[in-house]
């Protein structure tokens, strides 16, 4: 009868020790728990503050954005007047920003890529410049250029107008010789006024032949100085 009585106790011990650790367990979740909830409190509250600082920021923001409408309704009525607008506007900067603007912080990132761009837009425009000169310098010396051209194909026209002018002179002289040759009396024998006929015609017709060539040449030189013109 021990033995049986031996394994109830036994089995008793071994029941009360699972029951103390699940005791123990229960104990602490229960700390936990309870940390949790003080931790969740403490959260709730702060949260709670949180937003009536905010609440009280938004009625101060509103209550100083009602006050600056007025004072800016206030300056409108000066609007005909500059100085009085000049000096309202002031008072109102003054006013609403007794500190000046402050310079906001830039993430350093930005920063970088801000003076990455900028050295770039300085190098391209350095650049430019460079090319604008050289573009400037060639252009300057085609000027120069197609300048000396023109006056060089305006001087050979006057040449060729002047030569065209002494040769319709010549010509001129030519005709009125002739025709005073023919009036004459008839001392020159017909085979020797023939003679001076025909070579004053020959004369005539080198002469237009001439005449032509010179007007040609000037045709030419006003065509190439009509295309130099557009490039300067």
């Amino acid at each position: 009868q021990i033995d049986p009585k031996n394994d109830q106790i036994f089995e008793m011990k071994k029941q009360i020790q699972a029951m103390d650790a699940d005791l123990e367990d229960y104990h602490r979740k229960n700390k936990q728990l309870q940390v949790n909830i003080e931790q969740l409190t403490t959260k709730q509250r702060q949260l709670q503050e949180e937003i009536v600082s905010q609440r009280k920021k938004m009625t101060d923001c509103q209550t100083i954005i009602k006050r600056f409408k007025t004072d800016l309704q206030e300056c409108v009525n000066f609007i005909q007047e500059p100085k009085q607008l000049r000096e309202s506007m002031t008072s109102l900067y003054k006013k609403y920003v007794p500190n000046g603007i402050k310079k906001p912080e830039l993430d350093p990132d930005i920063q970088r890529e801000y003076n990455r761009q900028r050295d770039y837009l300085e190098k391209s425009v350095a650049s430019l410049k460079r090319k604008l000169l050289k573009d400037s310098e060639v252009h300057r010396q085609d000027n120069t250029r197609v300048l000396q051209e023109n006056v060089a194909l305006i001087r050979e026209i006057n040449e060729l107008q002047a030569q065209m002018d002494a040769l319709k002179r010549e010509r001129q002289l030519q005709r009125l010789n002739v025709s005073k040759r023919n009036t004459r009396k008839t001392s020159v024998p017909p085979k020797q006024r023939r003679q001076d006929l025909s070579a004053s015609l020959n004369e005539i017709d080198a002469n237009r032949s001439l005449i032509e060539d010179l007007r040609r040449r000037i045709d030419e030189q006003m065509a190439l100085r009509q295309t130099a013109l557009p490039s300067q």
